[in-house]
C-alpha cells in the first residue's frame, strides 16, 4: 500500500496494527517512499507494450504502431529488437516472437537498482549514533 501512495496511517490501519507500528515497517525498508511506477520518464508502459503486441498481430508496420502507441516509430523498433528471442534473425522475424509480458518483466528486472541502507553497509554506524543520540 505504501509503494501505491497510500499514507502510513491509512496503510497501518489496513493492516490492523497501530500508526506506530506502521512507521516501525517503513523505517525498517529504508524510510524512503517508493517512487510511483509512471511513464514520466519515457518508459513505455505494460498497457503500451500490449497495443505494440495487437499491432504486430494486426500486421502493422512500426509507423503505425508508434501512431497507435503515441511514440516515435524508433521507439518500436528499439522495443522489438530489445526483446526478440535469439532464434529471431532478421526484420521480419523480429516482430515474431514479441511478448508483452515478457518484455515488461524484463524492464522492471532492469528498472530496479536495489541501494542498501547506508547503516546495512556500516553495522558499527548504528551504534555510534546510538551513542550520540543518547550522549552517552
Amino acid at each position: 500500500m505504501w509503494a501505491q501512495g497510500v499514507g502510513v496511517l491509512a496503510a497501518a490501519a489496513a493492516a490492523g496494527v497501530s500508526e506506530s507500528i506502521g512507521r516501525g515497517w517503513v523505517r525498517q525498508r529504508g524510510g524512503v517512499k517508493p517512487r510511483p511506477q509512471s511513464n514520466e520518464d519515457g518508459a513505455l508502459t505494460l498497457d503500451q507494450r500490449i497495443r505494440i503486441q495487437a499491432g504486430i498481430a494486426a500486421g502493422d508496420n512500426n509507423a503505425q504502431i508508434a501512431r497507435d502507441v503515441g511514440c516515435h516509430r524508433s521507439t518500436v523498433g528499439r522495443e522489438l529488437a530489445r526483446n526478440r528471442r535469439p532464434s529471431d534473425v532478421g526484420p521480419a522475424n523480429q516482430r515474431r516472437g514479441y511478448s508483452a509480458s515478457k518484455a515488461q518483466e524484463r524492464a522492471d528486472s532492469q528498472r530496479q537498482r536495489p541501494k542498501p541502507r547506508k547503516l546495512d553497509e556500516n553495522p558499527w554506524g548504528v551504534s555510534s549514533i546510538s551513542d550520540t543520540a543518547c550522549g552517552c
